[in-house]
């Protein structure tokens, strides 16, 4: 059999594909130990504004991303009157763990919440200004069919009409400086349904939620239309 000749070019390109993908298969073997923790609270935001209005949800306010080694996470709120803050650490079946904290309203007006989270043995800190405010409305006009609910929703954010199911089609209209968000209708069995400007309610609607977004401030105001049950 008839041999090759390598030259010492071609040696040199192959020695040097050889090293590289050692170096390659060192680096996917073992991904965390070149590689700095990432900052825990990089993504947590710096202020948030909160309106007064429909809950929308339940839970953490700021999720950390997931860790392996020694993770803690303290809260504290500087105005504990205007809101409390939980502080928690969760972790999964391969015992990575993340944490997360949960603000809690007393008041309305001005708190700081201060995050620490502590990572293999180095700790980071993060400050976040929570505002409070009232309910303001953000609807200039919203009909369901032929009925008009502004007015009661100048004075609420939660108008109960009466015990029937909410029918016809949703038409609505925001005052300056606001932006629309979502709106959803639930029915008695309990399902959701994403309504456009103009769209028909679906049958045995007896809520309809609308969120609304404040766009000097960033503050998220839901209001809802319900029928008594």
């Amino acid at each position: 059999m008839k041999k090759t000749k390598i030259t010492k070019g071609e040696k040199r390109r192959w020695i040097g594909r050889v090293i590289g993908a050692v170096l390659l298969a060192s680096v996917i073997i073992l991904p965390g130990k070149a590689m700095a923790a990432v900052n825990p609270l990089a993504e947590m935001p710096d202020k948030v504004v909160s309106y007064e209005g429909v809950v929308l949800g339940k839970g953490c306010d700021y999720f950390t991303p997931f860790y392996k080694g020694k993770f803690s996470i303290k809260a504290v709120s500087s105005n504990p009157k205007v809101a409390s803050v939980k502080a928690y650490v969760f972790k999964d079946k391969s015992s990575k763990k993340f944490g997360g904290y949960e603000v809690l309203k007393k008041n309305y007006g001005i708190t700081k919440i201060k995050v620490t989270v502590k990572l293999g043995g180095k700790s980071y800190k993060k400050t976040c200004k929570y505002t409070f405010k009232r309910y303001v409305s953000p609807i200039k006009s919203l009909k369901v069919g032929k009925k008009e609910y502004r007015n009661q929703l100048e004075k609420d954010y939660s108008v109960k009409d009466g015990g029937n199911y909410l029918k016809g089609k949703v038409r609505l209209k925001l005052k300056s400086g606001y932006k629309f968000i979502s709106a959803t209708a639930y029915t008695d069995s309990f399902k959701s349904t994403a309504i456009t400007n103009g769209k028909k309610l679906p049958g045995k609607t007896t809520r309809l939620v609308v969120v609304t977004k404040n766009k000097k401030d960033g503050g998220v105001i839901a209001l809802e239309i319900s029928k008594v049950i």
